[in-house]
């Protein structure tokens, strides 16, 4: 994962072994750019870590005034957000 021109795409699964190391690197380049959009059509694979990630990330942009914006979000990781109704909290930055 890096971060160019403000976009960052995501690949492969986005679980408990994965996800932890993605936290710092997502909040650095919130930090840098100030607009960030994650873009996550290559994800392969989520559970309710991946709902937790983009969370913290949400919450670190809410806390250092950036824009955050979730793109080509996998079907799987829509129902979690459903599900947990996560959905409702990130809808502003959810296309």
């Amino acid at each position: 994962m890096h971060c160019q021109n403000g976009v960052i795409a995501l690949e492969g699964n986005l679980d408990f072994t994965t996800v932890q190391a993605l936290v710092p690197l997502g909040c650095q380049c919130l930090a840098k750019q100030g607009t960030v959009t994650f873009d996550l059509e290559a994800v392969t694979n989520t559970d309710s870590a991946g709902v937790a990630l983009l969370l913290a990330w949400w919450r670190f942009a809410k806390q250092h005034a950036a824009s955050i914006r979730f793109v080509h979000i996998p079907a799987a990781l829509k129902a979690l957000l459903a599900v947990t109704n996560v959905d409702q909290v990130l809808a502003e930055c959810l296309c």
